[in-house]
């Protein structure tokens, strides 16, 4: 009787058990086909907005809230930029990760007047991806501007004179 038991129970164990990957997709490909292929079309969307490039694409399409229906801020971000005495060099949209679907989008660029004076400026705006809402334009100061600075904090709160003891005692 002993000998049964042995002989069963991984033989159960590998007929009763499949994959569980394979038991996953055939609800989603079923859960896909009842509504259409509308499941993926919503996870590709969400993936594409919930990307540093999505946030930038949201701004610059939004409208402005001096102007609105009127002007995006693409469009008025190139009419303060006809606005500039000088040469605008080094224009450019960027943006981080605050949380999982917050941003903070930039458009910096460099201005060299007439007397060669070399200037950075800028703008932001706080974008929440999800809801799809943008708030700003703020300028920057110039602080703001420094790289170095715009790190995200982890750097300059570390103190290597803090450590932990990770002895077994």
């Amino acid at each position: 009787m002993r000998g049964f038991y042995i002989g069963t129970v991984p033989l159960a164990l590998m007929l009763g058990c499949s994959d569980p990957a394979s038991s996953t997709r055939y609800f989603e490909s079923a859960d896909d086909e009842a509504s259409g292929g509308q499941h993926q079309e919503l996870m590709r969307a969400m993936t594409e907005l919930n990307s540093i490039d999505g946030a930038v694409d949201l701004v610059r399409a939004t409208y402005h809230p001096d102007f609105p229906e009127t002007m995006t801020m693409e469009q008025w971000v190139q009419a303060e930029r006809a606005l500039i005495a000088g040469d605008v060099m080094f224009p450019k949209w960027d943006g981080r990760r605050l949380g999982s679907h917050r941003f903070e989008v930039r458009y910096t660029h460099t201005v060299i007047d007439y007397d060669y004076n070399i200037q950075k400026s800028g703008y932001s705006w706080d974008v929440d991806t999800v809801v799809k809402i943008v708030k700003g334009p703020h300028p920057l100061e110039p602080a703001d501007l420094d790289q170095r600075l715009r790190r995200t904090g982890a750097e300059e709160d570390f103190d290597p004179a803090a450590t932990i003891d990770f002895s077994l005692e």
